[in-house]
């Protein structure tokens, strides 16, 4: 039987269930911290949210977080500051529906581009959204300000 996969904009329940999701791109954070990050998240969900990506039991299989931001190039850009899908049952359903749901919130949301971040070790979304006319516009650095030079 195929699994029948739907986008759904998250409630405070529904973000304790995608924590084990969100830990997947974010291994070191605590339960606590991601209900405070998610509850000023989703305070607008005119300016963004989170997004999960549900079946028809209840399992959420897929989530990302986006937010409006002004475009330098005129417009609104759909920013989405992390996105993930779990595909161990199977590989082709809930990338593409998540990719969809971000599409489709762009358009709900009149934003004329999406920016999507993913961590370096997620190739195979990478390569769902390459797959679809996404392409690397930029290249973000980070580091930890802990471990800054005096």
């Amino acid at each position: 039987m195929l699994r029948q996969l739907e986008p759904v904009t998250l409630n405070e329940e529904q973000i304790v269930q995608v924590f084990p999701l969100v830990r997947s791109v974010v291994p070191d954070l605590e339960l606590v911290a991601w209900q405070a990050f998610a509850r000023r998240y989703t305070d607008d969900d005119s300016a963004g949210g989170i997004i999960g990506i549900r079946d028809e039991r209840g399992y959420f299989h897929g989530v990302f977080g986006c937010r409006v931001r002004p475009g330098l190039s005129g417009g609104s850009t759909l920013e989405v500051n992390w996105a993930t899908a779990m595909e161990l049952l199977d590989r082709t359903g809930p990338a593409p529906v998540l990719i969809e749901a971000i599409e489709a919130t762009a358009m709900r949301l009149n934003c004329a581009e999406v920016v999507v971040h993913l961590k370096p070790e997620q190739r195979r979304l990478r390569r769902w959204f390459e797959g679809v006319g996404h392409s690397v516009q930029a290249v973000v650095l980070g580091r930890s300000v802990e471990g800054r030079p005096s």
